[in-house]
């Protein structure tokens, strides 16, 4: 009787436990140039949904888009190209529908722009030319819906007078799409796969402690582009070629890309060019828009790494100068930025940053900038004063150091990519299947 007591008692313990497990609802928000398919044969004939997107080449410069970032408030950056899964607590593609379907959200479906692939197509392998980074994330079980729409329309071939673009699809075409989940688990977690995915190979532990997350009720795993006044959204007009060439496709009747200029009060799109500018004339599509550049990504981390730590090694150097007064010496000292900054650059991991500590670095680089003006500030006060001719050049000497920590902070801090940035117009792309 104890042992069947027993056995109820653990019985009820371990279905409170799971429970436990998968009890919050979960929303999962996609912004940026994604790319998604249904995939129904990838874990043994379970269903998952895959995003896709083109890497962050260097070459897309001045019109890029920040990496992938994972985040429920902190997060992590996706620096390096390759296929990652969600983790459901320890599971990859957990048992969900078997298609998309729309939640009845207004609009009542998605607007997504259907795209073609070749029968042989293989999302897991992108070619040489044109690689990219896939997520691969359980079925929504509550469905999806839009999160936010843009004007848009489409040519066959580029059109510098635009007449040729027309809608295809319809008006207007989501530019996010939000992916409800019933039950999700408390902890979400990111894992890295093999060169073909399998059950088995998706749960590579990533090489850092700090991918897992907490549920928070949203999760966004969004690419945006760097806050500008770009009207003419030329960042999408850049990796639009991108985005198909992942197809390995020609897409024809959607070739080319023309995001509206904006948007009317009754929500239609206004395509007519503001005074003084001319999006088409500007347009990157026109001379092939990087479609047939190489899209490897350009890992931008190890630099900063390098940079912040140089700039450790410059500090201490500099707290031993004998042009410094032992007032000077000692307020570098005292700013701690050196030390700061190496501790910081020791932990800093090239593969998945932590959001929170790249902004904690780009404050340490901006305090310490500040710290530097107001040493020059101070010294060129000094340098008013009458002094020996060889003494004012080495206060002059001095400044001009001062000036290049200054800058090279700056340079730094600048360069550091952060989770913000403008509303992405990309359209969220689905695969016919």
């Amino acid at each position: 009787m104890k042992v069947c007591l027993m056995i109820a008692t653990c019985c009820v313990a371990l279905l409170f436990s799971t429970a436990e497990t998968y009890a919050q609802k979960l929303d999962i928000t996609l912004e940026g140039p994604w790319i998604l398919y249904e995939d129904h044969n990838l874990f043994q004939g379970e269903t998952v949904l895959v995003a896709l997107a083109p890497s962050v080449a260097d070459q897309t410069k001045p019109h890029v888009f920040h990496h992938p970032t994972v985040s429920s408030g902190d997060g992590y950056i996706i620096t390096q190209n390759g296929v990652y899964c969600l983790m459901f607590s320890t599971v990859c593609g957990r048992t969900g529908p078997g298609k998309l379907t729309s939640t009845g959200y207004a609009p009542p479906v998605p607007l997504y722009v259907k795209v073609k692939t070749p029968s042989a197509w293989n999302w897991e392998a992108p070619n040489q030319q044109h690689s990219g980074t896939a997520l691969i994330l359980p079925m929504p079980d509550l469905g999806y819906s839009n999160d936010g729409i843009w004007p848009m329309r489409f040519g066959m071939q580029f059109d510098l007078s635009g007449n040729g673009y027309a809608e295809v699809g319809g008006p207007k075409h989501s530019i996010g799409v939000q992916l409800h989940y019933n039950s999700a688990p408390a902890v979400l977690d990111l894992k890295q796969c093999g060169t073909n995915p399998t059950v088995d190979n998706c749960k590579f532990p990533v090489p850092v402690d700090h991918t897992q997350l907490e549920n928070t009720g949203t999760l966004s795993m969004v690419m945006k582009a760097p806050e500008d006044a770009d009207i003419c959204d030329l960042h999408v007009r850049t990796v639009y070629p991108q985005m198909l060439a992942l197809l390995d496709d020609p897409n024809q009747a959607i070739a080319y890309i023309d995001p509206a200029r904006g948007m009317n009060s009754t929500f239609n799109g206004v395509y007519t060019e503001p005074t003084g500018i001319n999006c088409l004339l500007e347009d990157p599509q026109g001379n092939g828009g990087g479609s047939n550049a190489n899209s490897q990504a350009v890992n931008e981390i190890p630099a900063l790494k390098l940079q912040i730590t140089d700039i450790a090694k410059g500090l201490r150097e500099l707290q031993k100068s004998k042009d410094l007064t032992a007032d000077q010496k000692t307020f570098l000292l005292l700013s701690g930025t050196a030390d700061e900054l190496d501790a910081e650059a020791a932990s800093l991991n090239n593969w998945l940053p932590r959001l929170s500590q790249l902004t904690r670095i780009k404050q340490v680089l901006l305090s310490s900038s500040s710290l530097f003006d107001t040493l020059r500030t101070q010294l060129s006060a000094a340098n008013k004063i009458k002094v020996p001719f060889e003494d004012l050049n080495r206060e002059n000497q001095l400044v001009a150091t001062l000036l290049a920590f200054e800058t090279a902070e700056k340079v730094a801090a600048d360069g550091i990519p952060t989770k913000d940035g403008k509303d992405c117009r990309a359209p969220i792309m689905l695969v016919k299947q």
